[in-house]
């Protein structure tokens, strides 16, 4: 969308993607818009411009996909049990038992973000004079991130703790705000028509705030839903 007129100008835009994972349930969804002014005079060029990122990611209830892929074909989907048959070391004596990864992508595990970054965009340029010139420019953005993640109890990574030890979910925050401004005076002075003297003489200031908080819980009942108030710890 753009329009306006000599003086004024207007545009403005946005999408939505939506991108489904390679596992049931996994997907990574993008959007973002955007809004911009400006105006134009003789001596003075004013502009602003807003702009928003957004975005949701629902990843793996596995591990490790690699591990997914790499189990044996030997195994399908109705294979239900925690763990596949026993395997003997190929440079030792004894066996060990191999994870059912197609098991644990069956479970209410899940791994959750959500993330949006806002951004507030303005700039002034005055023309004083045919050799002066003013800039300012100023920007603010406000970025923010949340994760939580939740592994079932019955996932076989816990298989070998105590019952009440079961089950984890972290919870992770982060946020970061950041201010921007700065001043420019420039001198242009045409000595000759191919030489150009110029002078600028700036000013900025910077100030960015960064936040972040999270919390990791472990022990959840066999039947949980994943809600962290339900854990043991």
């Amino acid at each position: 969308l753009q329009g306006g007129n000599a003086k004024w100008q207007y545009g403005g835009g946005g999408n939505y993607k939506q991108k489904p994972g390679v596992m049931k349930g996994s997907e990574r969804d993008t959007w973002s818009g955007y809004a911009d002014i400006s105006f134009r005079t003789a001596n003075w060029y004013i502009q602003g411009k807003s702009t928003y990122f957004g975005g949701k990611a629902f990843g793996s209830p596995t591990a490790n996909f690699s591990n997914y892929v790499a189990q044996s074909p030997l195994y399908t989907p109705s294979d239900s049990q925690p763990f596949l048959d026993e395997i003997p070391y190929p440079d030792k004596a004894g066996t060990y038992r191999e994870a059912n990864y197609v098991y644990n992508a069956l479970l209410n595990s899940y791994e959750h973000q959500y993330t949006s970054t806002f951004m507030q965009q303005i700039s002034t340029t005055w023309q004083l004079a045919p050799e002066w010139q003013l800039i300012g420019r100023a920007q603010l953005s406000h970025e923010l991130v949340k994760a939580d993640t939740f592994w079932s109890p019955k996932d076989t990574r816990y298989a070998l703790l105590n019952t009440r030890e079961r089950g984890a979910y972290t919870a992770h925050t982060y946020s970061r705000r950041r201010y921007q401004g700065s001043v420019m005076a420039v001198w242009n002075h045409l000595i000759s028509p191919d030489q150009l003297l110029t002078v600028n003489l700036r000013t900025e200031v910077m100030e960015a705030d960064i936040n972040e908080k999270g919390f990791k819980l472990r022990g959840f009942p066999e039947e949980t839903t994943g809600e962290a108030s339900q854990s043991y710890y």
